[in-house]
């Protein structure tokens, strides 16, 4: 198990020290659950999900603080969304080094590639009104919180191309609002199975700024448990799973002793 730069392709390294995960979502709470209190209940697409990943890393060095967001259905504007995620990044009280943000993984977005397509349209709509075309709730939020909370403390960003996506809408709308994030604050983290099979890497070159941006590997295949072989290829990173193996290894946890305690955590369930 290794952190690369994704840019570079060269060992690269999170900063040190203990770390918040803020899972944003709709009906997060089964999520919040499996990852502080595992119980006979766990239903079985939780436990074969990116989120055994993250459960994991919690148990072997555990998270400053855990928190859901869990937003419900709306009919507010993409702009009151937005507001909402600034609002709630001004406010966020941060207990460890940094807080990793990420979506949760029962809700994974669906049609974030449409949603880039309306933003490199040119029309007269606005940016805006473009996402208010979007169904992508949790990635206007999140694009929200992130101008707000950068100025604060340093996030880690995780996920595949949802949340490269989400970097991306905070990054056009700087002009709309006229407010940026702070980059210096930023670091996008994900998975090298995600990394490989989306286009990752073309869309955060879209941005003004060059982000730190990392990819983790991690290898399952020495595993007796059939189902977590599977794991990367039906989700690929949700969850904070990205983040949290960048966490592992910065926490010096080796791919043996995250494998061990997944099935643990399989084995008990």
């Amino acid at each position: 198990m290794q952190t690369y730069n994704l840019f570079s392709n060269q060992q690269d390294s999170l900063l040190g020290g203990s770390a918040d995960l803020l899972l944003i979502g709709f009906n997060t709470l089964n999520e919040f659950e499996f990852i502080q209190t595992q119980n006979s209940q766990t239903p079985h697409g939780i436990l074969f999900s990116p989120l055994l990943i993250t459960r994991g890393v919690h148990n072997i060095s555990p998270f400053s603080k855990i928190e859901t967001r869990n937003l419900k259905a709306t009919s507010k504007s993409a702009k009151d969304i937005f507001g909402d995620g600034m609002a709630f990044g001004r406010t966020y009280d941060l207990k460890g080094s940094y807080l990793i943000l990420s979506l949760c993984s029962l809700n994974a977005i669906q049609n974030a590639e449409q949603t880039l397509c309306r933003l490199l349209e040119q029309t007269p709509a606005s940016n805006f009104e473009k996402l208010s075309l979007s169904c992508d709730t949790a990635l206007i939020f999140c694009a929200g919180f992130l101008l707000e909370a950068t100025r604060r403390f340093h996030v880690l960003v995780s996920g595949g191309f949802e949340m490269a996506l989400c970097l991306y809408i905070a990054d056009v709308l700087r002009e709309d609002v006229l407010m940026r994030l702070k980059s210096q604050n930023l670091t996008y983290a994900t998975t090298a199975v995600a990394l490989n099979e989306q286009k990752i890497e073309a869309l955060l070159e879209k941005l003004s700024y060059k982000p730190h941006a990392l990819y983790s590997a991690f290898d399952l295949d020495s595993t007796e448990i059939a189902e977590m072989k599977g794991i990367f290829s039906k989700i690929k990173d949700t969850s904070g799973a990205g983040a949290a193996l960048a966490y592992a290894v910065s926490n010096g946890i080796t791919n043996s002793a995250l494998l061990s305690e997944m099935e643990l955590i399989v084995y008990m369930a």
